[in-house]
């Protein structure tokens, strides 16, 4: 087998700027400091190692999406839910920049806005509130006016907030899906083309991928790439969001300790993983854990060196005892049906896969989200145990009481949120 290394890791303080070392050294100590990764939630950074460091508080992410891209601040939000101490938003678009193509219109910044509260944001910076040079599309102008169209809906989010007290929303996640670090850096490695807002040119990947004649078992580049949804995570992805089952991202580098906050983790594996990451991960094993792995077994580390610290207690694909808990091996095809093993039945199910929904407690009431993603009307039951009362807390704000069956409209790339009320 051809020889490789991947680059060395940048340790966490290698990537903080010493900007805020210097500010805790000269007594800013009660002010919480964050860290903007602005947009990358991957290789060269590493927010679960930065969080890591006593400097700063937390790691956000920024957001600025149309409503086509809706995947992006969903996955984004899910990202951070699982991996840091808030999930926080430095820069929540309110408008863009005046040299990109599209300027989101006042329904694309409601339906993203609400998107990143369904799926567990617990704070934001609504970014540029006021308008400033080269800017489109802010609510408020640089005279201090109000646009009627964007601000209308900022005037009825901040009084949604007064009423929802955001930070004590609570999603109840089943599983914790793992990104796989090293795929990550092996994508990194493979590929010729790192500049800055290139993405805007809209240059196919394969113009940049390099082919690296590794000899591997596992088909590396095609899971390595955690855009796709026909690879194996993918499938895990497509599987949960089809059965309304919620979950949260994070990647290998997660801590034991946060792992062990999920019952059920699955991590996409191949021929190489660190060592460090096969060991935690084992470790939340044999507390109790159930890990789900494939469609790989690593046999190397990183830089391709043997290294058996899972496959030392694996022997064949199917499930496998160790301490308190289990390992999964599984192929692609087998992924349905341990699924569908592992995870239990959700409270409220949607008979139309088209749509979105979440589920949220808070105090003693239970907020359901529901978001229609396309760009066609579309009509959807709730199905549920029991009878419910469900007052719509967002738009018309009106009650109607149901048994078991809830039938509901929605318009084109909009947000419904009601409040279930058990009778």
């Amino acid at each position: 087998m051809a020889q490789s290394c991947l680059p060395p890791l940048s340790t966490p303080h290698a990537l903080f700027p010493i900007q805020l070392l210097l500010l805790r050294e000269r007594g800013i100590q009660d002010v919480p400091i964050f860290h903007d990764v602005a947009f990358r939630f991957h290789t060269p950074l590493d927010i679960a190692r930065l969080e890591e460091t006593p400097e700063i508080d937390w790691v956000g992410m920024n957001m600025y999406r149309n409503k086509e891209g809706y995947r992006g601040p969903i996955q984004r939000v899910r990202y951070l839910a699982g991996t840091t101490r808030l999930p926080f938003i430095p820069e929540l678009g309110c408008g863009i920049w005046s040299h990109h193509p599209l300027t989101s219109t006042p329904g694309e910044q409601e339906f993203i806005t609400l998107l990143t509260l369904m799926y567990g944001l617990k704070a934001f910076n609504l970014y540029m509130l006021v308008e400033r040079e080269r800017w489109q599309g802010s609510p408020i102008t640089r005279h201090g006016t109000f646009r009627p169209e964007f601000a209308a809906f900022y005037q009825r989010l901040m009084s949604f907030m007064r009423r929802i007290h955001l930070p004590s929303l609570r999603r109840e996640p089943q599983a914790l899906l793992l990104l796989n670090y090293d795929l990550e850096r092996y994508t990194a490695l493979a590929s010729t083309l790192h500049y800055a807002h290139v993405d805007l040119y809209g240059f196919p990947n394969e113009l940049s991928t390099v082919d690296l004649p590794l000899d591997f078992r596992w088909n590396v580049t095609c899971e390595a790439d955690y855009r796709r949804y026909d690879n194996w995570l993918g499938t895990v992805i497509r599987l949960f969001e089809s059965r309304s089952l919620d979950y949260d991202l994070s990647d290998t580098h997660s801590s034991l300790s946060r792992l062990c906050r999920y019952p059920l983790v699955f991590v996409p594996t191949v021929d190489f993983m660190d060592v460090e990451d096969q060991t935690r991960l084992l470790a939340y094993v044999e507390q109790g854990g159930q890990l789900v792995i494939g469609p790989g077994l690593p046999y190397l580390d990183p830089a391709l060196q043997p290294c058996e610290v899972l496959k030392a207690h694996i022997v064949a694909p199917g499930s496998t005892f160790y301490g308190g808990g289990s390992i999964w091996w599984v192929g692609q095809d087998e992924v349905s049906t341990v699924v569908g093993q592992l995870t239990h039945p959700v409270e409220y199910c949607c008979d139309n896969v088209q749509i979105l929904l979440i589920q949220q407690k808070y105090a003693s009431h239970t907020l359901l989200f529901l978001a229609n993603p396309t760009a066609q009307h579309q009509e959807t039951a709730i199905h549920f145990s029991g009878p419910r009362r469900f007052t719509n807390v967002w738009s018309e704000f009106f009650s109607c009481c149901e048994h078991e069956t809830m039938a509901l409209e929605l318009e084109p790339y909009t947000v419904q949120i009601w409040e279930v009320h058990h009778d």
